[in-house]
């Protein structure tokens, strides 16, 4: 196994929902790529991207010439996007003491938007096939770490309110110029990654907030899901 991958498994057994799961994930997808301030997102996030392209060499000369932030915090940030920010907010979630049938809902909900997001930045990046900064590799466009980081700081804004949501897409950000620090990432690979995750939490908060709106007769379903994230 490559030391630039890690295999993080979630197991989430027999939970029962009170929803139709394929419906609520279907329409989370379409919530996250389709609502209209997610196009707007998108749209913003795009020229963005094509007006400051021809400058990530220079962004990347003066975060080799000025570091932003040390060595130790650069680490932090690193395990925090790469390895635990996953488990971490599913662990709040699963041992809070939420009502178990509003539990096994909250961990559908995160572990959907989690997936869909690596689902995606997986795609793009074997699509886009951009070099690294450092020529490790060409899954460079868009930063993982980056849209995992940002998702779940929309997951914890819609379960745990604005003040650790904001504050996790502060953590979000630093992690973002973290990467760009470490030399793995271009700058507009981060732009596009925060915005993927932005994206992804906000489409699927929404489903989780229609839940028993659209589908008045519910039904309950049994879920057993299987992550395997490649982190780089």
């Amino acid at each position: 196994m490559k030391k630039n991958l890690l295999f993080i498994f979630v197991f989430i057994s027999t939970l029962s929902a009170e929803f139709d799961i394929n419906e609520f994930i279907s329409k989370g997808i379409r919530e996250s790529y389709g609502s209209p301030e997610n196009l707007e997102l998108m749209t913003v996030a795009s020229l963005a991207i094509f007006g400051l392209i021809n400058y990530d060499d220079d962004v990347r000369e003066l975060s080799q010439k000025k570091p932003v932030m040390s060595k130790k915090l650069s680490k932090f940030l690193d395990v925090y996007g790469g390895r635990w920010a996953y488990p971490t907010l599913l662990g709040m979630i699963a041992f809070s003491p939420t009502a178990k049938k509003e539990k096994a809902n909250q961990l559908i909900f995160a572990s959907s938007s989690i997936g869909a997001t690596i689902a995606t930045t997986y795609l793009i990046k074997f699509s886009i096939n951009r070099l690294r900064p450092d020529g490790s590799n060409r899954r460079s466009f868009p930063s993982g770490h980056t849209s995992g980081s940002f998702v779940l700081a929309a997951i914890a804004h819609e379960l745990y309110g604005k003040e650790l949501g904001s504050l996790l897409y502060v953590v979000g950000s630093l992690v973002g110029a973290q990467r760009v620090f470490s030399n793995k990432h271009w700058f507009t690979d981060v732009i596009a990654g925060a915005t993927l995750g932005t994206m992804v939490g906000r489409g699927f908060s929404i489903a989780f907030n229609s839940l028993g709106k659209d589908s008045p007769n519910k039904r309950t379903t049994d879920l057993y899901i299987r992550f395997s994230i490649p982190i780089h």
